[in-house]
């Protein structure tokens, strides 16, 4: 079955005009055993379950680690604000992605809600998500690489608190996920750089962590690679009048190592 399923993936890709396919070393194990390789057979409109046992783990490994560092090139390590707008239960979302070819993509996720508890009927409209009212918030940002061969993910809450002092960091919450395979990701603890704000317009709050992404390489080595995802929450104004603090979002993804 694995070999009927290469030879039809291989088939298509002749029938579209693909005509670099590297040579098939393992194609009697129904394997593709090369990154080029898989390049080739994404072209097509092909799934998860289709390559799953018919791609060899190192190899899509390998494909995914340098799918992340894409990622991470493309975005130059830039912070970046986040573009958020309200949703119906008050809380602010925003996405973008960005193309990394071969099918695949990196997606930022954004999202800051308030962690106090608000009947439905008592929610006051948002007219500008950059004025939040006192309380505890949280931030979260989430960076996922997704492809055909699964998806890469890291997220960072960054909880928060606004008060007539301005801002202050509390403990944040990491997590993440690889569903790609021969490839497994871990995170570290969030880190409070700046933990409080107190001049509005010349402070802000700041919180990382570090994901580490463990692959096999096709020549058999083992590949380990950090990433750092940054969060800060500006401090740009304050009115005690009406208990609310003009906040700005951002977010950076840089390798580490």
């Amino acid at each position: 079955m694995k070999r009927k399923l290469l030879t039809a993936l291989i088939s298509a890709s002749l029938i579209l005009g693909v005509t670099s396919i590297p040579s098939f070393a393992e194609a009697e194990q129904g394997y593709i055993d090369d990154v080029n390789q898989l390049k080739s057979v994404l072209q097509q409109d092909v799934r998860m379950e289709d390559l799953k046992d018919i791609v060899a783990p190192e190899v899509a490994a390998e494909f995914m680690g340098e799918k992340l560092n894409q990622a991470v090139e493309l975005i130059g390590g830039q912070k970046f604000t986040a573009d958020m707008q309200e949703q119906t239960d008050g809380s602010l979302y925003g996405e973008q992605s960005f193309d990394l070819g071969d099918g695949c993509e990196f997606v930022i996720e954004l999202s800051d809600k308030s962690e106090e508890y608000l009947p439905a009927t008592s929610r006051a409209v948002v007219s500008d998500p950059k004025w939040l009212g006192y309380g505890n918030r949280s931030f979260t940002a989430k960076a996922s690489v997704k492809c055909a061969i699964g998806t890469a993910n890291m997220s960072l809450t960054n909880r928060y608190e606004l008060s007539a002092n301005g801002i202050d960091e509390r403990p944040g919450i990491a997590t993440c996920s690889c569903s790609s395979m021969g490839s497994s990701i871990t995170n570290g603890t969030p880190q409070i750089t700046d933990s409080v704000a107190r001049t509005p317009g010349a402070s802000d709050v700041n919180m990382h962590c570090v994901y580490s992404l463990t692959a096999y390489s096709v020549k058999g080595s083992i590949i380990k690679s950090k990433y750092k995802l940054n969060t800060t929450i500006g401090f740009v104004d304050i009115n005690k009048s009406t208990k609310k603090v003009k906040v700005k979002q951002s977010w950076s993804l840089a390798k580490v190592s």
